[in-house]
């Protein structure tokens, strides 16, 4: 036996018992105390004293708990010390528990930042087990090569930040790098709240992963929805500038997608756990294709929300062209939001979404309107100029007109002979109707 009878458990001070396994795990409780104090037991008393009410059962006197002790090694730590030994745990049991125990549940807590705003986060330790998997950094710590790994299924999560480049234009460097870290210390909060793992941040991008770490395999594409749909309720609470409020608050857009990636660790020097496949590249098209405080999701992604999570509503967008894909049936995640976006400005055709022939049809009729409009312009000012209207150009194939931009002059044509491209046609009542606002239609289709 070894060590001062500090570490000796009371009933064998008592010699009511050998030395018993039971006695080894009561040294174990005193080991866990020195490491978390970094002192020995019972530091400056009285050592007969000490002994003496450590070995009364109406005392049980124990070391005080340390204060940067985690709960969960508090509590395996007074299961030690029991004072009844059939209490203890064995040592096998105890084995079992620091085996599955996560290195971040036994890191010493942070005690003295008194202003810290990170309450009860732990001390940084071994910044491996917040960068990689939980195998990944035993791995590395070890100094063993990772090999990648195939996961089947996952959903993966990107966001970022709407007119992020107009904001980094008007703000300091500092306040940019302060109004990411509001909004990515929300997005960690949810990330553990859902189990979502987080890859990684690039600038104001934000990409997340679920059923990569954690067996999810009947929850993951829930747990991302759900995640999604708190990016964009937490964005909308952080300020752009908490020294500006009129500047407003963040708006986000959000892309969902599930599908098999391989995982690995990329590079040696300040190496990176990455994500590859085309399910990336799919989860990238549905951020980027997205709008302001929405999340959109791939066909594959809202089949498995039906399954996983009926309750969250899905609203068929249309179809979305991706390079090498063909067209893919997009869907919103929880409904339309409420936010309302600002009216385009001229007529303009969303490329690679027709959501029906009808709204294509009434895209193509608010862009013939205003080209007459404009051409109606033109003439009018050829007639004063001139005291002789002339006829109305038309471009020769209407449907395939690109929208007059503000910039475009509207010069009329002076040669007695239209141009080549360009024919001459008298206006039909129809049209004429439309340009006089008899029988247009003026609906908003922003929404689309």
């Amino acid at each position: 036996i070894t060590g001062t009878p500090y570490w000796l458990a009371p009933e064998y001070l008592r010699g009511q018992s050998g030395y018993t396994t039971a006695c080894d795990v009561y040294s174990v409780a005193i080991i866990f105390y020195e490491i978390y104090s970094r002192k020995t037991p019972y530091e400056g008393e009285d050592l007969r004293d000490t002994l003496r009410k450590v070995c009364d059962r109406r005392v049980n006197k124990r070391p005080d708990i340390p204060s940067s002790m985690p709960p969960k090694m508090v509590e395996v730590m007074k299961k030690c010390w029991s004072p009844k030994p059939e209490f203890r745990p064995d040592a096998k049991e105890l084995d079992n528990f620091l085996f599955d125990t996560d290195p971040r549940d036994a890191e010493p807590l942070l005690v003295d930042d008194p202003h810290s705003q990170r309450k009860n986060v732990r001390a940084t330790g071994d910044m491996l087990y917040q960068l990689f998997p939980k195998h990944v950094a035993d791995a590395l710590k070890h100094g063993q090569k990772v090999e990648p790994e195939q996961h089947d299924m996952v959903s993966i999560v990107f966001s970022d930040i709407v007119n992020f480049t107009s904001i980094s234009r008007e703000l300091t460097p500092l306040k940019v790098s302060q109004m990411l870290d509001r909004l990515f210390l929300a997005y960690d909060k949810m990330a553990q709240q859902y189990n979502v793992f987080k890859v990684e941040t690039i600038g104001d991008a934000y990409m997340g992963v679920t059923n990569l770490t954690n067996q999810q395999e009947h929850t993951h594409a829930k747990q991302a929805a759900l995640f999604a749909i708190g990016m964009v309720r937490e964005a909308s609470k952080i300020l752009i500038d908490e020294e500006d409020p009129s500047k407003g608050h963040l708006r986000v857009r959000v892309g969902l997608h599930s599908g098999p990636v391989v995982s690995n660790v990329i590079g040696s020097l300040n190496p990176r756990y990455s994500l590859v496949g085309d399910t990336v590249n799919n989860a990238s098209h549905m951020e980027s294709s997205s709008k302001a405080q929405r999340v959109l999701c791939s066909e594959k992604a809202q089949k498995l929300l039906q399954e996983q999570a009926p309750e969250i509503k899905l609203v068929r967008r249309g179809k979305l062209a991706v390079k090498g894909k063909g067209d893919m049936d997009v869907y919103w995640v929880g409904g339309v939001s409420s936010h309302k976006e600002p009216a385009r400005e001229g007529p303009k055709k969303i490329v690679g979404f027709l959501e029906s022939d009808a709204v294509e049809e009434k895209m193509q009729k608010r862009d013939l309107i205003g080209l007459e409009d404009s051409l109606h312009q033109a003439n009018s000012s050829r007639k004063n100029n001139n005291s002789n209207r002339g006829p109305l150009w038309k471009f020769a194939s209407a449907k395939k007109t690109p929208p007059l931009s503000e910039s475009a002059s509207c010069t009329p044509h002076t040669s007695d002979q239209p141009p080549a491209s360009i024919e001459v046609v008298d206006e039909p009542d129809w049209k004429r109707d439309l340009r006089l606002g008899g029988s247009g239609d003026d609906d908003d289709d922003s929404s689309f």
